[in-house]
Formats: C-alpha cells, sequence, structure tokens
C-alpha cells in the first residue's frame, strides 16, 4: 500500500482483482480493463516487493486474508 501511493500505482488493486479471479491473469485484465501483459508484469512485481510465490496456495491464502482485513477495518 506504501509502495502504491509512493509510486502512484496499482499493485493492490490488482493483486486483490488477482485473488478474486483465482489467479486467472486474462480474467484479471478484463476486470481491471488493462492488457494481460500488465497484469502479467504486476504480479511479477507484487512477488518481487513481498518475496511470495503467488502460486502457493498458503501466500495467495495470507494475502487474501490481510487484503480482506485491510478492507473490513478501513470500512469500520
Amino acid at each position: 500500500m506504501h509502495y502504491d501511493a509512493d509510486n502512484h500505482t496499482r499493485l493492490v488493486e490488482t493483486l486483490s482483482l488477482y485473488l478474486q479471479n483465482n489467479c486467472n491473469i486474462l480474467h484479471t485484465a478484463d476486470a481491471a480493463y488493462t492488457h494481460r501483459n500488465t497484469i502479467k508484469y504486476r504480479i511479477t512485481r507484487i512477488e518481487e516487493l513481498l518475496h511470495v510465490d503467488l502460486q502457493n496456495a498458503s501466500a495467495r491464502l495470507n494475502l487474501h486474508l490481510a487484503l480482506y482485513l485491510n478492507h473490513f477495518i478501513l470500512m469500520n
């Protein structure tokens, strides 16, 4: 989130859409109205910044929960 704010990117939004779309690049690109190569780049950048492998189910679950909890906290 800090990276997004500092660099004017949308990586958190991309990650959220990616997880919501069962890690499907094409569906995520459609949902974000963005080219699939842009989504691929963003996912790679997210993995680099967070030092995670989004092919790992535990990593995906942890990130999904973190995003959900952040959304829940911000809404209250």
